[in-house]
């Protein structure tokens, strides 16, 4: 190992000088303002760090570097302060283009991936290596919209948003867990699986900062074979206009950004940029038809004159219609009468059914549809789904969870809007009206789906099937059971204190 790398990630002492590799010079002087902490800012692959004023033997002696990360730490009494100052040389590592990389192979981390991130992952994945992780991150950054916050307040424009010219505000919720990370992917798959995403060719759904979307890529990256990591820091120039840049050389706190870094198989760490963009907003809204305008012709009323009847002539023609008229035969109608009846009869015999048990199903997905809270909108969608499957003739959610449930039944969107489903009941922040309505839009293409490839018969069994409406007769939960968490056919928030089973 050369000077400055420990082998094993830990950060040394290091002598006057480093073996920086090859690169383009870097010399800087760095001036600390109000920077504190004991991160100190380096720049590339650092060959030489020279404290300077009244500080610097305190400084330099607490003075620590990792070369294989390429940071350093300041042990100094009390952290960096104002007015420290000291002088970087070294380089700015030649790196290859992303896309011609390969992947150094094997386990490239331990750590679980998110179901979602993996799912998108395989449905867009091309090619592999560099190529496939430069494609993903291309499509992720222009299907993810930028936000570093839940709310602001009215009137008030944050530091974040005083950049971004013709903002439109996003709320994003805090944390870069693998949980977190997990439901941009359920949302970008959810809009995926909404037919308005490609109605209006919008399929902006993912809501978070660069941080976040670093993580994400990181993730990305550990699940095509790249070892990651994500990178807090300011960059003094870039060929991207979507990440910030500090001006004039003076970098200050809303220019501080987060960035991957990939390692291919020959041991180079490279840059990729992961913040979002955020000229295309997230739009959920749903299309709304106008009622056909028919223009009708308004005539002026006209009154012709008539002139009164000639009465003797008029009784000559009663006496003659009197004649013709006393021989009339209504058999006819009453035979006509009685086959329409009859054809009638068995109409509603045999359609009744039909009728009947469509007519339930419509006022019922009609209620769960029209539900005022979104919440209870979303969970009543996921019992439409289900309530569907069962008519067709899939099975009984019995004690299994909604992902359980969605697995079992194999339909495309099934896993996206069982996530969905758990994020309504479960989430402290509830859906959107849009997001209720897109989540609707998904369970009326999968229903529509059960229908598909089956014969008239089935299709006729489907239709009169009472399955869902007798569901709940037969008893669902065992002593067990009860306590499992939420399970597939539970609705409503009120579900909330009920833990998750373990999986």
């Amino acid at each position: 190992d050369r000077a400055g790398s420990s082998g094993d990630g830990r950060f040394v002492r290091v002598p006057s000088s480093l073996d920086a590799g090859a690169g383009t010079a870097i010399d800087a002087t760095v001036t600390i303002g109000g920077l504190s902490g004991i991160w100190l800012p380096t720049l590339g692959q650092v060959s030489s760090v020279d404290f300077q004023g009244s500080r610097a033997a305190g400084l330099s002696d607490g003075f620590y570097y990792n070369a294989d990360a390429q940071a350093g730490v300041d042990t100094v009494p009390n952290g960096l302060g104002a007015g420290d100052v000291y002088r970087v040389t070294g380089v700015d590592p030649i790196t290859p283009d992303l896309a011609t990389v390969r992947a150094p192979g094997g386990a490239a981390t331990s750590v679980t991936l998110p179901d979602n991130l993996t799912k998108w992952v395989e449905v867009h994945q091309t090619g592999t290596g560099g190529e496939a992780l430069s494609g993903l991150v291309a499509l992720l950054r222009a299907r993810g919209y930028l936000s570093h916050a839940l709310s602001v307040s009215t009137g008030e424009t944050p530091v974040w948003m005083a950049g971004l010219a013709d903002y439109t505000f996003q709320p994003s919720a805090a944390g870069h867990s693998l949980a977190r990370v997990d439901q941009l992917f359920a949302k970008l798959l959810q809009r995926e699986a909404d037919p308005q995403a490609a109605a209006t060719d919008n399929y902006v759904a993912a809501v978070g900062d660069d941080e976040q979307f670093a993580v994400a890529v990181a993730l990305i990256a550990n699940k095509l074979g790249f070892p990651a990591r994500v990178v807090l820091g300011a960059r003094l120039s870039s060929a991207d206009a979507t990440v910030p840049v500090c001006v004039d050389g003076a970098c200050r706190a809303d220019d501080l950004s987060a960035w991957t870094e990939v390692r291919d198989d020959q041991g180079q760490w490279i840059a990729v940029d992961a913040t979002p963009q955020h000229a295309q907003s997230p739009s959920l809204e749903v299309t709304r038809q106008r009622d056909p305008e028919n223009v009708t012709e308004v005539r002026p009323d006209s009154v012709d004159e008539v002139a009164p009847p000639n009465p003797v002539q008029q009784d000559s023609d009663r006496q003659a219609s009197s004649a013709g008229d006393s021989g009339w035969d209504l058999a006819w109608l009453w035979a006509t009468l009685k086959i329409g009846g009859l054809v009638l009869l068995v109409l509603l015999v045999l359609g009744g059914p039909f009728l009947l048990v469509a007519g339930a199903r419509f006022f019922r997905r009609r209620s769960r549809r029209l539900q005022a809270d979104p919440a209870q909108k979303v969970a009543g969608g996921w019992d439409e789904y289900v309530d569907a499957a069962i008519d067709a003739g899939r099975a009984r959610p019995a004690s299994r969870t909604r992902r359980e449930l969605a697995a079992l039944y194999g339909t495309p969107s099934g896993t996206v809007l069982a996530d969905g489903a758990d994020e309504a009941v479960f989430s402290p922040r509830p859906p959107s009206a849009e997001e209720a309505d897109a989540f609707w839009r998904i369970v009326d293409e999968e229903r529509r789906g059960f229908a598909g490839g089956q014969g008239f018969w089935r299709k006729l069994a489907t239709a009169l099937s009472l399955r869902s409406f007798v569901r709940f007769a037969a008893p669902r939960f065992t002593r067990s059971s009860t306590r499992s968490g939420a399970r597939a056919g539970s609705t409503g928030r009120g579900t909330r204190r009920t833990r998750r089973p373990a999986r």
